[in-house]
């Protein structure tokens, strides 16, 4: 079974107008729950080595995640705008 799903059966009432009863066995509806699912890495990082206090630029990737990862920049505990 794909453990990314989340499977919920409800047994309908026999109130309920989508339900039938046939000979006693009951239908069921079924609802899919989609669950996170979490990159399969790391994140990536790629950048150039500079001497220090010259500007860096660095690039960040994630790989595929549901939902889509956020990935944020720190320096010293600070977030970078």
């Amino acid at each position: 079974m794909d453990t990314r799903f989340i499977f919920i059966f409800e047994k309908l009432s026999a109130e309920d107008p989508l339900s039938k009863v046939v000979k006693n066995q009951w239908y069921f509806r079924m609802q899919l729950v989609q669950k996170e699912i979490p990159p399969e890495s790391s994140p990536l990082i790629y950048g150039e080595v500079t001497e220090y206090g010259d500007n860096l630029t660095v690039r960040c990737s994630s790989a595929k995640s549901k939902p889509a990862a956020n990935l944020s920049w720190y320096v010293n505990d600070v977030l970078v705008r």
